[in-house]
């Protein structure tokens, strides 16, 4: 896997700060969405960067070391991906011209992560009884030269013996972390989650209950130092069976799992990446303000995933999505 330079990174606010203590002292504290995290952010300029433009910035690892960590909410719904898709049918079966609303509804309403949750991504199944944790690496066909995504994905197995007891839940208070090391990772984003605010610096509770069978993902975009060490991080997920017995499951995030090409990165990533970027469009996101970004560049790759896996019903309902987005004229 090559590692490009890594370009300087101009400022994130096309106006500097003149006096970032008294502008952090001034930012006032707004209401946070379900499922959403405000990061332990330590420069105001990134803090009203995350208010004004909605979207998580990118975070130095090595500058504090509360930096290193990132908590990943786990099971979100899909309520926006669902509301999305009936308003842009909804749009183009009326003949409706005001495009204008339309892009201006869904920029508000959608929500990267539940875009995400909306997809069966074609991951191995956890052992029976308990938890896994897998990690899928590969270069950005978005992002800046270097530029990596790292999708983690979080599956529960099938109850050992019968549930007699007529009890869904197969793990409790699931907490899942990513820890980045300082000397391999440079930067790094997570993608959706975002918090309307971040000036508490306090997390809204992020431990879930998961079922059999459940998935969850988590998706970042980072950027590795030009060097060859090892690892990149670590993903820890720790959980309550029902027996209310503790549990962690610490895993390394390495290299090796990072494919030198996005043709050659794994399935649940590629299609990943695609969602992800699909919602970072209708949404607005800066990070998907680039000449080469648009829904029809999402719907060629589409078409280069594995064919055998395109008829998968999740998938092909996004893709069906894309195409009437498109016929809608969202660009």
């Amino acid at each position: 896997m090559s590692d490009a330079p890594l370009p300087e990174r101009g400022p994130l606010l096309a106006t500097p700060l003149p006096d970032k203590a008294v502008t952090l002292r001034r930012v006032e504290d707004i209401s946070v969405a379900a499922g959403s995290i405000t990061p332990p952010l330590l420069d105001p300029e990134l803090i009203l960067f995350q208010i004004i433009e909605g979207a998580h910035p990118f975070q130095d690892p090595s500058a504090d070391p509360s930096l290193a960590t990132c908590t990943v909410p786990l099971g979100a719904t899909t309520a926006s991906y669902d509301a999305a898709v009936r308003l842009v049918r909804d749009f183009v079966q009326s003949g409706s011209a005001d495009r204008r609303r339309l892009k201006a509804t869904l920029a508000r309403q959608v929500r990267t992560e539940e875009f995400l949750a909306a997809i069966d991504y074609p991951v191995a199944a956890a052992d029976q009884g308990t938890l896994a944790v897998r990690a899928f690496g590969g270069p950005s066909p978005w992002g800046e030269p270097g530029c990596r995504m790292l999708q983690v994905v979080t599956t529960a197995g099938q109850p050992v013996g019968a549930a007699a007891d007529g009890q869904t839940r197969l793990a409790s208070a699931v907490r899942l972390t990513v820890r980045f090391d300082p000397q391999t990772v440079a930067e790094y984003r997570l993608l959706g989650h975002e918090a309307t605010s971040t000036v508490g610096l306090l997390d809204v509770p992020v431990e879930v209950n998961l079922r059999p069978g459940q998935t969850s993902v988590g998706l970042f975009e980072l950027r590795l130092k030009s060097s060859s060490r090892d690892p990149v991080g670590w993903a820890t997920l720790t959980w309550y069976d029902r027996e209310a017995e503790f549990h962690q499951l610490r895993q390394p995030i390495g290299r090796l799992q990072f494919a030198s090409t996005f043709a050659e990165s794994a399935l649940p990533l590629q299609v990943a990446v695609l969602v992800a970027e699909t919602a970072e469009l209708l949404r607005g996101s800066p990070f998907a303000q680039r000449p080469h970004s648009s829904l029809k560049a999402v719907r060629q790759m589409a078409e280069q995933v594995d064919p055998a896996w395109q008829e998968e019903p999740s998938f092909a309902a996004f893709v069906s999505f894309l195409e009437t987005a498109l016929q809608a004229g969202l660009r």
